[in-house]
């Protein structure tokens, strides 16, 4: 029988190889992907302890889970730009979404619920340190927003808790929404630009 690092570290391994898969063979790529979400992948709908060795950006960490390095993409919430093409020029409160996460979770002890994998093949997940969860906290902070709703029922209790949450930081004019025009709520990027990884 595996152990449980064994299996997160050839999970991880199939996600590279379906990864390339995905990337050269054009249509079929969509289908694959869809099936990952679909077939039963080690960790999800688990609540996982894991240690916060790396936080790449505000809504990107990267963990230790039994041994193996994992990246964990937060659900339901994005945060501006701060690492690639944007390392050197952050997308407004990219840098201050970023420092939030490191100064809550790096180096820490955390819970993953996790809710299976993105096309980069990251772990998806909801994060907690202690009893705070950092996705509610960076919507609740305005430096993120509630994104990527179009694979979950918009009727889930999660997503009108976010909603709310969301809510209030606009009408507080908090982060991202103190800047007139730079984010809109919904399924839109910062400024009309990109900032979706």
């Amino acid at each position: 029988m595996p152990t449980t690092g064994e299996v997160g570290y050839y999970n991880k391994r199939a996600i590279e190889l379906s990864k390339q898969a995905y990337q050269e063979a054009g249509l079929l790529k969509k289908f694959a992907w869809m099936l990952l979400d679909v077939i039963d992948v080690p960790y999800k709908n688990q609540i996982q302890a894991v240690r916060v060795n790396e936080v790449i950006d505000g809504d990107t960490l990267s963990v230790n889970m039994d041994g193996v390095e994992t990246k964990v993409r937060l659900l339901l919430v994005d945060t501006p730009e701060s690492v690639g093409k944007y390392k050197d020029n952050p997308m407004a409160f990219g840098k201050e979404a970023s420092d939030f996460t490191k100064q809550m979770a790096l180096g820490k002890d955390a819970k993953i619920y996790f809710d299976g994998y993105d096309s980069y093949g990251r772990m998806l997940g909801f994060v907690e340190v202690g009893n705070t969860s950092i996705n509610e906290e960076l919507i609740r902070e305005g430096l993120g927003k509630v994104r990527y709703l179009y694979e979950r029922d918009n009727s889930n209790a999660d997503v009108q808790y976010y909603r709310q949450l969301e809510q209030e930081a606009v009408d507080n004019k908090r982060g991202i929404w103190s800047i007139p025009g730079y984010a809109q709520q919904g399924d839109t990027d910062f400024e009309g630009g990109r900032f979706s990884r």
